[in-house]
């Protein structure tokens, strides 16, 4: 036991999801979250990986209890994991920026977490390896979430802590964005309020 759960400081308790196609560097950005470094070597998931996880949401203050879903993007897993995209509070979806296939994947990626999931997900697409080539461009990506009235962020686990800024963030701000998101659909007494594009913010889930 922690010793946040001995002193009963824990506030709320999230499940989180993490999805994509194969090799947009889901892992790697969780590990950054969780480690505050790349482990390697890195070897593609099977089926999926649960990580537990309590950490303080600096934004509110509030610790959180999180559980953690890192799921495979190969097709083979994909029923296996289907089962688990139920009652998640908040998922990222990824793609790479540096590979056409994986952005074109998505649409297969969000209905299948809309399908299962209804509204009661908050989400956030992910745009990874931000410093390699591009094959799509920002407003490329923009278009399609708010097609899907989701929020857009990028990051890249050579992410420079001094490049932050409101598009590019590394992992521990992409959690506390998803958690912030997550907080606001599920806590009622929740008042903090983030943007990542211009939208009204009523229209930030379908």
């Amino acid at each position: 036991m922690s010793s946040y759960e001995e002193k009963g400081t824990i506030n709320e308790n999230f499940k989180v999801l993490i999805i994509g196609a194969r090799n947009t560097g889901k892992t790697t950005i969780l590990h950054k979250f969780l480690r505050s470094r790349i482990s390697w070597p890195h070897y593609p998931t099977l089926g999926f990986e649960y990580h537990p996880y309590i950490w303080v949401h600096k934004p509110t203050n509030q610790t959180i209890r999180l559980q953690v879903w890192d799921t495979s993007g190969q097709n083979k897993y994909r029923q296996i994991i289907l089962h688990h995209f139920q009652r998640v509070h908040g998922a990222l979806v990824f793609f790479d920026l540096s590979d056409k296939n994986s952005f074109n994947e998505l649409d297969n990626w969000y209905r299948d977490l809309r399908r299962v999931c209804g509204n009661y997900c908050a989400i956030i697409l992910v745009g990874n390896k931000s410093d390699l080539p591009r094959e799509i461009s920002i407003q490329e990506a923009i278009d399609w979430a708010k097609k899907k009235n989701m929020y857009y962020l990028e990051t890249s686990s050579m992410w420079d802590p001094l490049k932050e800024d409101d598009r590019l963030v590394g992992a521990i701000t992409l959690f506390e964005k998803l958690i912030t998101l997550v907080m606001e659909k599920h806590c009622k007494e929740v008042k903090t309020k983030i943007s990542y594009h211009p939208q009204p913010r009523d229209s930030c889930f379908c």
